[in-house]
Protein backbone atom coordinates (compact mmCIF):
# COMPACT_ATOMS: atom_id res chain seq x y z
CA UNK A 1 0.00 0.00 0.00
CA UNK A 2 1.71 3.15 -0.57
CA UNK A 3 1.74 6.18 1.46
CA UNK A 4 -1.21 8.09 0.18
CA UNK A 5 -3.59 5.31 -0.19
CA UNK A 6 -2.93 4.41 3.40
CA UNK A 7 -3.32 7.74 4.62
CA UNK A 8 -6.62 7.79 2.78
CA UNK A 9 -7.41 4.52 3.89
CA UNK A 10 -6.80 5.93 7.47
CA UNK A 11 -9.21 9.15 6.86
CA UNK A 12 -12.26 7.03 6.09
CA UNK A 13 -11.57 4.55 8.83
CA UNK A 14 -11.38 7.60 11.59
CA UNK A 15 -14.22 9.40 9.81
CA UNK A 16 -16.64 6.55 9.94
CA UNK A 17 -16.73 6.20 5.88
CA UNK A 18 -14.66 2.29 6.67
CA UNK A 19 -15.77 0.33 8.86
CA UNK A 20 -12.91 -1.57 10.40
CA UNK A 21 -13.18 -3.85 13.83
CA UNK A 22 -11.46 -7.55 14.63
CA UNK A 23 -12.43 -9.72 16.98
CA UNK A 24 -9.45 -11.34 19.32
CA UNK A 25 -9.60 -14.47 19.66
CA UNK A 26 -7.59 -16.85 22.19
CA UNK A 27 -5.11 -19.73 21.24
CA UNK A 28 -8.22 -22.50 21.65
CA UNK A 29 -10.06 -20.31 19.30
CA UNK A 30 -12.54 -18.60 22.08
CA UNK A 31 -13.61 -15.26 21.61
CA UNK A 32 -11.96 -12.43 23.81
CA UNK A 33 -12.01 -9.18 22.91
CA UNK A 34 -12.33 -6.63 20.03
CA UNK A 35 -10.41 -4.07 18.18
CA UNK A 36 -11.85 -1.17 17.12
CA UNK A 37 -10.26 2.14 16.04
CA UNK A 38 -11.09 5.50 17.81
CA UNK A 39 -13.16 7.25 15.37
CA UNK A 40 -13.48 10.80 14.86
CA UNK A 41 -17.24 11.43 16.41
CA UNK A 42 -15.61 8.97 19.29
CA UNK A 43 -13.80 11.76 20.73
CA UNK A 44 -15.60 14.19 22.54
CA UNK A 45 -16.17 15.53 26.10
CA UNK A 46 -17.68 13.03 28.22
CA UNK A 47 -16.50 9.96 26.10
CA UNK A 48 -15.82 6.73 27.81
CA UNK A 49 -12.73 6.49 25.59
CA UNK A 50 -11.01 9.80 27.08
CA UNK A 51 -12.31 8.89 31.08
CA UNK A 52 -10.22 5.03 30.16
CA UNK A 53 -7.10 6.89 28.67
CA UNK A 54 -6.88 9.78 31.49
CA UNK A 55 -7.06 7.22 34.32
CA UNK A 56 -4.86 4.49 33.24
CA UNK A 57 -2.27 7.48 31.69
CA UNK A 58 -2.29 8.57 35.22
CA UNK A 59 -1.88 5.54 37.06
CA UNK A 60 1.10 3.93 34.41
CA UNK A 61 2.86 7.66 33.66
CA UNK A 62 5.76 6.05 35.23
CA UNK A 63 5.79 4.19 31.62
CA UNK A 64 5.61 7.21 29.48
CA UNK A 65 8.40 8.74 28.20
CA UNK A 66 6.64 12.61 28.97
CA UNK A 67 5.39 13.77 32.17
CA UNK A 68 2.64 16.27 32.27
CA UNK A 69 -0.44 16.95 34.50
CA UNK A 70 -2.75 14.61 33.27
CA UNK A 71 -6.89 15.76 32.99
CA UNK A 72 -9.62 14.42 30.78
CA UNK A 73 -9.02 17.90 28.78
CA UNK A 74 -5.81 17.36 28.09
CA UNK A 75 -6.22 13.83 26.82
CA UNK A 76 -9.27 15.27 24.92
CA UNK A 77 -6.98 17.60 23.41
CA UNK A 78 -4.64 14.95 22.57
CA UNK A 79 -7.04 12.39 21.08
CA UNK A 80 -8.58 15.62 18.66
CA UNK A 81 -5.15 17.29 17.62
CA UNK A 82 -2.42 14.87 17.81
CA UNK A 83 -4.51 11.87 16.75
CA UNK A 84 -7.64 12.23 14.57
CA UNK A 85 -5.78 15.02 12.56
CA UNK A 86 -2.53 13.69 11.96
CA UNK A 87 -3.02 11.29 8.60
CA UNK A 88 -0.30 9.04 10.16
CA UNK A 89 -1.53 7.83 12.95
CA UNK A 90 -4.47 5.66 14.46
CA UNK A 91 -5.43 4.47 17.38
CA UNK A 92 -7.28 1.32 18.60
CA UNK A 93 -9.58 0.35 21.68
CA UNK A 94 -9.92 -2.87 23.09
CA UNK A 95 -13.17 -3.88 24.57
CA UNK A 96 -13.96 -7.27 26.23
CA UNK A 97 -16.66 -9.54 25.47
CA UNK A 98 -19.22 -7.14 27.21
CA UNK A 99 -17.91 -4.55 25.63
CA UNK A 100 -15.98 -2.63 28.57
CA UNK A 101 -12.69 -0.76 27.17
CA UNK A 102 -9.80 -3.23 29.20
CA UNK A 103 -7.07 -1.32 26.51
CA UNK A 104 -5.79 0.76 24.08
CA UNK A 105 -2.93 0.94 21.53
CA UNK A 106 -1.92 3.29 19.08
CA UNK A 107 0.34 3.26 15.81
CA UNK A 108 2.30 5.67 14.15
CA UNK A 109 3.62 5.14 10.20
CA UNK A 110 6.64 6.76 9.65
CA UNK A 111 6.53 5.63 5.94
CA UNK A 112 5.43 2.61 3.62
CA UNK A 113 7.34 0.22 5.21
CA UNK A 114 7.34 0.96 8.95
CA UNK A 115 5.45 2.26 11.58
CA UNK A 116 5.59 1.80 15.51
CA UNK A 117 3.52 0.57 18.25
CA UNK A 118 2.37 3.63 20.57
CA UNK A 119 0.91 3.78 23.68
CA UNK A 120 -0.07 0.60 24.60
CA UNK A 121 -1.92 0.43 28.14
CA UNK A 122 -3.98 -2.05 30.08
CA UNK A 123 -6.92 -1.59 32.63
CA UNK A 124 -5.05 -3.53 35.61
CA UNK A 125 -8.59 -4.93 36.54
CA UNK A 126 -8.57 -6.90 33.06
CA UNK A 127 -8.42 -10.58 34.17
CA UNK A 128 -8.53 -12.05 30.68
CA UNK A 129 -5.57 -14.37 30.51
CA UNK A 130 -3.35 -13.16 27.77
CA UNK A 131 -6.07 -10.83 25.82
CA UNK A 132 -3.20 -8.55 25.45
CA UNK A 133 -1.19 -10.35 23.60
CA UNK A 134 -3.89 -11.56 21.19
CA UNK A 135 -4.88 -8.44 20.29
CA UNK A 136 -1.66 -6.92 20.00
CA UNK A 137 -1.01 -10.35 17.18
CA UNK A 138 -4.08 -9.59 15.97
CA UNK A 139 -3.19 -5.70 15.04
CA UNK A 140 0.43 -7.03 13.62
CA UNK A 141 -1.35 -9.28 11.54
CA UNK A 142 -3.81 -6.04 9.87
CA UNK A 143 -0.41 -3.74 9.40
CA UNK A 144 1.57 -7.06 7.74
CA UNK A 145 -1.04 -8.12 5.56
CA UNK A 146 -3.26 -5.48 4.88
CA UNK A 147 -1.45 -1.80 5.00
CA UNK A 148 1.98 -4.29 3.77
CA UNK A 149 4.32 -3.02 6.19
CA UNK A 150 7.70 -4.58 6.29
CA UNK A 151 8.81 -3.62 9.87
CA UNK A 152 6.97 -2.35 13.15
CA UNK A 153 9.09 -0.86 16.03
CA UNK A 154 8.67 0.33 19.05
CA UNK A 155 10.36 1.73 22.16
CA UNK A 156 10.08 1.48 25.88
CA UNK A 157 11.57 1.34 29.32
CA UNK A 158 14.29 -1.43 29.84
CA UNK A 159 13.08 -2.17 33.23
CA UNK A 160 9.43 -2.86 31.69
CA UNK A 161 9.10 -6.26 32.28
CA UNK A 162 5.85 -7.02 31.52
CA UNK A 163 6.03 -4.52 28.14
CA UNK A 164 9.34 -6.72 27.39
CA UNK A 165 7.49 -9.95 27.80
CA UNK A 166 4.58 -9.22 25.85
CA UNK A 167 6.49 -8.04 22.93
CA UNK A 168 8.60 -11.31 22.69
CA UNK A 169 5.54 -13.37 22.85
CA UNK A 170 4.76 -11.44 19.20
CA UNK A 171 7.55 -11.80 18.41
CA UNK A 172 9.66 -9.10 18.33
CA UNK A 173 13.39 -8.48 18.88
CA UNK A 174 15.12 -6.49 21.36
CA UNK A 175 17.97 -4.50 18.92
CA UNK A 176 19.47 -1.58 21.02
CA UNK A 177 19.39 -0.36 24.34
CA UNK A 178 19.69 3.88 24.88
CA UNK A 179 19.90 5.80 27.58
CA UNK A 180 17.42 9.06 27.69
CA UNK A 181 15.46 10.52 30.29
CA UNK A 182 17.56 9.28 32.64
CA UNK A 183 16.56 6.09 32.16
CA UNK A 184 17.14 3.38 29.86
CA UNK A 185 15.30 2.61 26.74
CA UNK A 186 15.08 -0.32 24.75
CA UNK A 187 14.50 -0.44 21.14
CA UNK A 188 12.30 -3.60 19.65
CA UNK A 189 11.62 -4.46 16.23
CA UNK A 190 9.56 -7.26 14.38
CA UNK A 191 10.13 -8.35 10.60
CA UNK A 192 7.07 -10.95 8.87
CA UNK A 193 10.48 -13.73 8.88
CA UNK A 194 10.54 -13.10 12.83
CA UNK A 195 6.75 -14.72 13.20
Amino acid sequence: MTDRKRIEYLKNIKNGKIKLMFDVFNDHGAKVATLKPVKTDDVRVGSEIIDFMTKWREFYKDRFFTQFKITNERTLDWLQNKIMKDDNRIFFIIRDNNDRIIAHIGVIFNNKLICELDNLVKDINCKIPGVITFAEKRLIEWLFKVINIKKIIGRLFSDNIRARALHKKCGFKETKELESFNKKILLIELKPSYI
